[in-house]
């Protein structure tokens, strides 16, 4: 684990510290090692203001993505740290009037609402415009990734919330090509992913595959193995719903371990019911679908949502 030099060490060595620790907690943040990575980000925090407090709101900022990406996969549990931290977030944008900094907290700010849609309803309204504002903030700081991103989060407040996927479709239509641009596998597979099932919901279960295959493809590629649990299941269902039940199974047994491996319950429960039901040679199931768009798919689909948060649109998101 990297460690900070008490007072009165090299400056240089300091920061080079520091961008070690932020490095680390991001490569557990992808790995779903988040406990690991929050305690690395608290346990350099007290130094990091000491040496460097110009950092600090970065420090920050990589806490509540962690937190974050931790509640889409485990369950709703940081909600009260993350508001703490980004009361702290708003008032350090406040000070050092950075732009970026700014339209990052707008952005985790709408991705905690986000979250909270799946568990107590949030606020979908001030959840879009949070986004909007993040966009036009990081449009004009020129975060281009931090744009896409929230670009991604705007469309899921149009396709997951409202079940609109002509509009949702337009937004993540310019996520994917934002992310070929960036040549960002990580925001490509977002994009792909939401396409994917809205070529789904079209009944073109060829683009869905062919869409939800590079969602996952590109996840791998990219070393996200969080975010390949939702992805794997996902696809499964495609599979199911084309009759290819030894690919759908296959997926559900690696998405079934992934799950179990980050200890997200429910990916986990639907991965194991979905297997069992597939195995014993039901033509039941789908319930997964939820993965992808959220318990709006019930209205559509006549399954019954369950507990716990259920569109994991953006899981272990790496903004």
């Amino acid at each position: 684990m990297p460690m900070l030099k008490p007072a009165g060490g090299d400056t240089r060595s300091d920061e080079t510290s520091i961008t070690s620790a932020l490095a680390v907690a991001d490569r557990w943040r992808d790995r779903g090692r988040w406990d690991d990575a929050a305690a690395l980000l608290r346990a350099i925090r007290p130094l990091v203001r000491e040496r460097a407090p110009d950092r600090e709101p970065e420090v920050l900022v990589e806490l509540v993505r962690v937190l974050n990406a931790q509640d889409f996969l485990q369950g709703y549990r940081n909600g009260a740290e993350v508001r703490t931290l980004l009361g702290e977030l708003d008032a350090a944008a406040d000070a050092t009037a950075d732009p970026r900094l700014r339209g990052a907290v707008l952005h985790e700010r709408a991705v905690h609402l986000h979250l909270r849609y799946f568990t107590d309803g949030g606020d979908p309204e001030r959840e879009r415009e949070l986004l909007d504002e993040a966009i036009e903030v990081r449009r004009a700081a020129g975060d281009r990734r931090g744009e896409a991103m929230s670009t991604f989060y705007r469309g899921c407040v149009d396709h997951v919330i409202h079940a609109d996927s002509a509009s949702g479709e337009r937004w993540f239509r310019t996520v994917l090509r934002m992310g070929a641009e960036l040549e960002d596998a990580v925001v490509q597979s977002y994009a792909e992913r939401h396409l994917g099932q809205i070529e789904q919901e079209r009944g073109d279960l060829d683009g869905a595959l062919e869409r939800l295959s590079a969602s996952l493809r590109l996840r791998e590629e990219a070393g996200w193995y969080a975010g390949t649990a939702p992805a794997l299941i996902a696809l499964a269902e495609i599979h199911r719903v084309r009759g290819e039940r030894s690919q759908a199974l296959s997926a559900l047994r690696r998405g079934r371990a992934v799950a179990r491996e980050l200890g997200a319950p429910f990916l986990y429960e639907i991965a194991c019911t979905e297997y069992e039901l597939l195995a014993a040679g039901s033509r039941a199931g789908g319930a997964n679908v939820r993965v992808v768009v959220g318990p709006q798919a019930d209205d559509r689909s006549g399954f019954e949502p369950s507990a716990g948060p259920q569109g994991l649109s953006g899981a272990g998101e790496r903004t």
